[in-house]
């Protein structure tokens, strides 16, 4: 069944604060073309489609254009069934936090501003996963990586096509998930499977997810928005059950935010002791995801 997940009252969350960041720190969405916005009014469902300018991850602006894409969302299309997080670049779906920003603020040793900007991430997802009544899928087309990966799992259903890759490849340079990764994952297939997959930077694919339980619907490349259409016409004939089981769900699934934002100051804590090794491989990496970017574009 589709789990649903709710907030604890007393966690208290506030909206998501971006004022750390100066240059976009707006209140409406921007023209840079971070976040898609398509409402299909047949299927009454929400596309936020993730469309990077330069590498597929949660760059701060990024992070802030879906979260006032999801405000104006709440305003606008209230009786919509479905929200569904997407990536415009067919093979990527995300390779999570900023790793280019995140070195540059170690260097700097800007130790606050390298939290607020984890924490906006941990309130932007949270906020996706756990702040809206309607059904929230993620559509997987290519690479779900690290906070990507989070991101997906943050959903009530993972949509993704075969060709889709998922894992923490990043766990061998010390990134490790801190976004709600194990709450997400436990709440699916338990907690020993979960640690298995958190303590290795394997990479899985679609199919095998599926096999684990982590992954809802395979299908093959090209059919992933009818597969969401499908599943959103199917959840919508079930109404009647699915309140009732998102109902119980509620009871039993509720996010520890409190804690979760714990793993972020743990985090953010450790990250910052890197030394230049380590940070010279992270740029390595970045180096690597754009030069993946520009080659599949």
């Amino acid at each position: 069944m589709t789990m649903m997940i709710t907030v604890k009252p007393k966690d208290n969350i506030k909206e998501p604060d971006y004022s750390f960041y100066k240059p976009t720190a707006t209140n409406e969405p921007s023209d840079a073309g971070q976040i898609n916005s398509t409402y299909s009014k047949t299927s009454h469902c929400l596309w936020l489609t993730m469309a990077s300018q330069e590498r597929a991850c949660f760059s701060p602006e990024m992070l802030i254009d879906l979260d006032l894409n999801l405000r104006s969302y709440q305003q606008s299309h209230p009786n919509a069934k479905a929200i569904v997080l997407a990536s415009a670049d067919p093979h990527i779906f995300s390779y999570g936090s900023d790793l280019n920003y995140i070195r540059s603020l170690i260097i700097k040793y800007d130790r606050d501003t390298l939290f607020n900007y984890i924490k906006l991430n941990l309130d932007v997802i949270f906020k996706f996963a756990s702040q809206f009544q309607q059904l929230r899928i993620a559509q997987v087309t290519g690479a779900a990586f690290n906070g990507g990966f989070e991101a997906a799992l943050a959903s009530d259903v993972i949509i993704a096509e075969r060709q889709a890759t998922f894992g923490f490849p990043d766990l061998e340079h010390k990134l490790f998930p801190c976004l709600g990764t194990s709450f997400y994952l436990t709440r699916r297939i338990g907690a020993n499977a979960a640690n298995k997959i958190l303590s290795s930077s394997t990479i899985y694919s679609a199919d095998e997810l599926a096999e684990l339980g982590i992954i809802d619907v395979v299908v093959d490349a090209g059919c992933s928005t009818d597969a969401v259409i499908n599943y959103i016409n199917h959840h919508q004939k079930q109404n009647t059950l699915n309140t009732s089981l998102k109902q119980i769900a509620e009871r039993i699934n509720q996010t520890p935010y409190s804690a979760l934002l714990k793993n972020c100051n743990d985090w953010v804590d450790q990250i910052m002791t890197l030394s230049g090794y380590e940070l010279r491989q992270i740029e390595r990496i970045v180096k690597h995801q754009v030069s993946s970017t520009s080659n599949k574009s």
